[in-house]
């Protein structure tokens, strides 16, 4: 797209996010919604192990990236994907294997967080 684009003044781009604390991960879980706090809690704390940033990521980071893009400050940037992901592609710190091991851990804390009290 960007090549066929870019000559009539449009910049194509992507951005790729990392782990993201969002409601999504709860919903796509059929948790209960009525913990959100509690659900969105244990996920940052995983994403927060997952990459070399230590730190979850949060819709601002995403919104920042991509408000970079639609500026003029990136005019000169097409056929690009950023990478939000606190570095866990470039630095390629989980492999495949660890990848899904991590998925699952995140759906068995998320599963955990969600048994009833008491």
């Amino acid at each position: 797209m960007a090549a066929e684009l870019s000559s009539k003044g449009v910049r194509v781009n992507t951005i790729s996010p990392g782990g993201i604390v969002t409601d999504i991960f709860v919903k796509s879980a059929g948790l209960d919604g009525a913990r959100l706090d509690r659900f969105l809690g244990a996920l940052s704390d995983l994403f927060a192990t997952a990459q070399p940033i230590q730190r979850a990521g949060v819709t601002d980071d995403i919104a920042n990236a991509a408000i970079f893009l639609a500026d003029d400050a990136s005019s000169f940037i097409t056929g690009q994907d950023l990478a939000v992901d606190g570095g866990l592609v470039p630095v390629g710190k989980l492999g495949w294997e660890e990848a899904v091991d991590l998925r699952a851990e995140i759906a068995r804390r998320l599963k955990e967080q969600n048994e009833p009290l008491g």
